[in-house]
């Protein structure tokens, strides 16, 4: 437990407010060294309750921890979920469903962090890959096992492997909106700790024609360089009659960029659906989760109809060097087939000006006419001064507001986020003309101007 409680004020986002700006809590530091395991509850701001709405997507929690000052450097640090909000998440474990992940050093700069930093000892199979918490996108969500229970688990945790060893940071998240997000964590050292690692084949799928074709891509997570598989054998089973029979054609390549001097033989399991072998004559090994080890890719010969459909991979096989084999779990694949005649998705691309804060979207992609909602989160001692589109014919409501939307046209979009430096500004204004101009630090439209502090014209000041 940490030595030193700093003063945190309860934070929970409730109807898209947050309470109390996340550039104010990034000031708080614990004012001594702090040992760890660090445990934080909700007495620490960790979530109490979700505010959740179907109809405003905003209601998604955001946490920002205090400033720990250790009394030595750690290189790993592992975040462990004992308490969520949801009571029957993960099949009666606490669960992870974050949407972004963050940590920052001693003096709150960011650390760079990309999926290569994550791992995890509970990776649900099918869906919310470890990608998805550093994407910059909060529509995109990390999730830990759900699907069903596994006792041999244990408490979910996530790995932070850091670029460089420290003995300060903080750390701050974004849980997913409709139901889960952690009441409970401890911080601690994973370098110490025994790592229990765990194999788990991942899946990522893309349709590449809409309705009619897709590719999966396959990865191999497993931590432990120490064990050293050779071979990888599985099953496709479609469960969707929209993919039974004759009517779709599965193929298999290999990834030759990882697999230079493997082989691939597919042929047919035992109910008959198409099965996929990787070996090597020489027992070249296949390590790590660099990339996909095999792309199989989907073609429909009719439209498939709208919506998800499933695929099983089972009889999941890897063989070790020594000839030792190891069965995996079956996993869900979700396919979802779109409409050929619905609108084609844009991009949207998020830059920042002046890099003293974080940008969100609600997505990277949109269909015309779709809100996409922007979040500007400036750091301590930074101010959000506006939103800029670099297309003419898109209008982003209320520009100067930290959190705002604009409606998506049928092609793409650049948007950037612009800080500046800034304290409170010296200039005050009087209350009662300037209430219509006046938003509040969280960026709404204030109703009524009570003295306090705002922003105007982009910039903080001070109301009498």
């Amino acid at each position: 437990m940490h030595t030193s409680k700093t003063n945190s004020a309860k934070r929970v986002l409730q109807r898209g407010i947050l309470f109390p700006l996340m550039t104010l809590l990034c000031c708080l530091t614990a004012s001594a060294a702090d040992t760890l395991p660090i445990t934080l509850t909700r007495a620490d701001g960790l979530c109490d309750k979700l505010d959740f709405s179907y109809d405003d997507w905003k209601q998604h929690y955001y946490y920002t921890s205090p400033v720990y000052h250790l009394d030595k450097t750690v290189k790993r640090l592992r975040f462990i979920v004992s308490e969520t909000t949801s009571g029957d998440a993960g099949g009666g474990y606490p669960c992870f469903a974050l949407a972004e992940f963050y940590l920052y050093d001693g003096n709150n700069r960011q650390i760079s962090l990309t999926a290569r930093n994550f791992s995890t000892n509970a990776q649900e199979p099918t869906e919310g890959p470890m990608k998805n918490i550093c994407d910059n996108n909060v529509g995109t969500y990390f999730h830990s096992l759900w699907s069903y229970r596994d006792d041999s688990t244990g408490p979910h945790y996530i790995d932070v492997t850091l670029p460089r060893a420290i003995k300060d940071f903080s750390f701050s998240y974004v849980s997913r909106y409709e139901s889960v997000a952690p009441a409970a964590i401890t911080v601690d050292d994973a370098d110490r700790l025994d790592i229990v690692h765990t194999d788990t084949l991942l899946c990522d799928v893309t349709q590449t024609v809409k309705g009619r074709e897709w590719d999966i891509d396959l990865i191999l997570q497993s931590s432990d360089d120490a064990v050293r598989y050779t071979a990888l054998q599985m099953d496709i089973i479609p469960a969707s009659e929209a993919f039974s029979g004759d009517g779709i054609d599965i193929t298999f390549a290999l990834n030759k960029d990882r697999l230079p001097s493997h082989t691939l033989s597919v042929g047919r399991g035992d109910w008959g659906t198409p099965r996929a072998v990787i070996y090597s004559m020489t027992l070249d090994s296949i390590r790590g989760i660099d990339g996909p080890l095999v792309h199989v890719h989907l073609a429909s010969k009719d439209v498939v109809p709208p919506g998800r459909h499933v695929f099983y991979i089972s009889g999941i096989r890897l063989t070790t060097t020594d000839k030792t084999e190891t069965l995996l779990n079956a996993i869900e694949v979700p396919i979802v087939s779109t409409d050929p005649d619905e609108p084609d998705k844009s991009r949207i691309y998020l830059t920042t000006v002046g890099a003293e804060g974080m940008a969100t979207l609600s997505s990277t992609e949109a269909k015309p006419g779709e809100r996409v909602y922007l979040r500007a989160n400036p750091t301590a001692g930074w101010l959000f001064k506006r939103w800029q589109a670099a297309e003419d014919d898109v209008t982003i409501n209320a520009p100067e507001a930290a959190y705002t939307y604009f409606l998506m046209p049928a092609h793409d979009v650049h948007v950037t986020a612009v800080f500046e430096t800034n304290a409170i500004a010296p200039a005050t204004t009087d209350a009662a003309s300037a209430a219509a101009t006046l938003h509040t630090l969280d960026g709404r439209r204030a109703t009524q101007a009570t003295q306090g502090i705002y922003i105007l014209n982009g910039r903080k000041v001070l109301v009498k």
